[in-house]
């Protein structure tokens, strides 16, 4: 049975720079794919003839300040992630997941960056992917060393790989379609029989089902582990999964229907990147909150056990 373990000063400190380091990867997320989805043509005019032509010029007000939020941003993930793993390693004999992770966003964040310097202003699906890919990882991790420990039971095994899976498809599908041009493919909501306004390649077709596909199996994923954690207690986490997962459905209906404006379309990213960080947040109530509290006399006797036989996270 995994105990709650009394917070020290570090840690409470470590989960604080952990917490600023995933605000700081959401800012980076939502600037990106502002920057992202307007070089694309996203919110360009005259709409829907310009698309594929940036939005606005490299020089305009809105572009400049994206990017400074980005660049100031990023910067901070690259401090905080040193940080943190500054706290970790000293603990890698008591906590080595922890350790591994606050070392798995050094490395990330120094990729990316050569990433960026590298790539510039370009937008590929190659590169794209790269970048919201690294990313998430960066504000998965970050949540995740943001956590408490709490009591867990049994890992939910393949079920928990089979949600990754499906929510790492629908967001990969979601920026190759985006960064492909691929976002008017299909104009319908339920198909794509009627003629579309521009010409659609079997490619494209292809690339917008199989990412409206994935998010519709995502959201029903999501749906089940909301229930799930509700029953075992943690009725705001269940909310909070049911209310995010229904809002990316509504806003990628948005998208097709209203024809890719691009304030829905970054709310359509942010709102991913959020249902990530609440999964992996919920990911600690494995088992029927009735049993999660240790009793303070059970509290006293494990913390006077050898370390080595603590549970740790």
């Amino acid at each position: 049975m995994r105990v709650h373990t009394p917070p020290t000063s570090a840690r409470r400190w470590a989960a604080r720079i952990a917490a600023a380091g995933a605000i700081a990867t959401f800012a980076v997320l939502v600037a990106a794919a502002g920057l992202r989805l307007m070089q694309v043509g996203l919110g360009c005019e005259p709409w829907p003839t310009c698309y594929g032509t940036p939005a606005v010029a490299a020089d305009s007000a809105l572009v400049v300040a994206l990017r400074i939020v980005h660049r100031l941003a990023a910067s901070a993930v690259a401090v905080l992630a040193f940080v943190a793993l500054a706290y970790a390693w000293p603990e890698r004999a008591r906590a080595p997941a922890r350790a591994a992770a606050s070392a798995t966003l050094v490395v990330l964040a120094l990729l990316l960056a050569l990433l960026g310097i590298a790539t510039g202003a370009r937008v590929t699906p190659a590169i794209a992917l790269s970048n919201v890919g690294g990313g998430l990882t960066m504000f998965a991790l970050f949540v995740w060393l943001a956590s408490p420990p709490l009591a867990r039971g049994k890992r939910s095994g393949m079920r928990s790989y089979a949600l990754a899976a499906l929510l790492a498809a629908a967001i990969a599908s979601g920026v190759a379609t985006s960064a492909s041009l691929a976002g008017r493919a299909c104009p319908e909501l339920f198909g794509c029989d009627a003629a579309a306004s521009t010409a659609r390649a079997a490619s494209h077709v292809g690339l917008q089902l199989a990412h409206r596909a994935a998010g519709v199996a995502a959201a029903f994923a999501l749906a089940i582990l909301s229930l799930v954690v509700w029953r075992r207690g943690a009725r705001p986490a269940a909310l909070a999964l049911g209310t995010l997962a229904g809002a990316e459905l509504a806003l990628g209906a948005a998208l097709v229907l209203l024809d890719l404006p691009l304030a829905v379309a970054i709310a359509h990213s942010a709102t991913a990147a959020l249902i990530v960080a609440a999964v992996v947040a919920s990911a600690g109530y494995g088992r029927s909150f009735d049993d999660a509290p240790v009793s303070a006399q059970c509290h006293m006797c494990t913390s006077n056990q050898p370390s080595g036989t603590n549970a740790q996270r």
